[in-house]
Parts: structure tokens; C-alpha cells; sequence
């Protein structure tokens, strides 16, 4: 059990960079300039992890939104 609350926790700490990640590649070149690509090479990850925790670039988006209206 202790396995999962890490990789949970783990799950967690990426989604937020990635998160803060694309609020300050949107924010700096635009949202449609910036590809998922673009987000994952910046915070050297691979494009699969970026995808498995946000299905498209406009569910990244919408989290986006959301963190930022926090």
C-alpha cells in the first residue's frame, strides 16, 4: 500500500510541473504555438507520460485554467 501512496504522490508532483510548465509556455509563446511535444522536452519527460496524465492539449488547457483560477 505504501508503493501506491508513492506512485500517487509521484503522479501528483508531474502533473503539477507539467501544469505550471504549460501556464508559462502559454503564457510566453501562446497556447496555439505550443505543442505537447513542446511541453514535454521542456520538463524532459516523454511524450507517453505527458499523455497519460492528459489526454489532449485542450484537457491540459482546461487543468490550466483551473490551476491558475486557484
Amino acid at each position: 500500500m505504501k508503493e501506491n501512496d508513492k506512485g500517487t504522490t509521484g503522479r501528483v508532483e508531474v502533473k503539477d510541473r507539467i501544469i505550471r510548465q504549460a501556464l508559462k509556455s502559454f503564457a510566453d509563446h501562446g497556447i496555439k504555438s505550443v505543442r505537447m511535444d513542446d511541453i514535454a522536452n521542456s520538463l524532459k519527460i516523454s511524450k507517453r507520460t505527458l499523455y497519460e496524465i492528459f489526454a489532449d492539449k485542450e484537457t491540459l488547457l482546461t487543468e490550466c485554467l483551473l490551476y491558475h483560477k486557484k
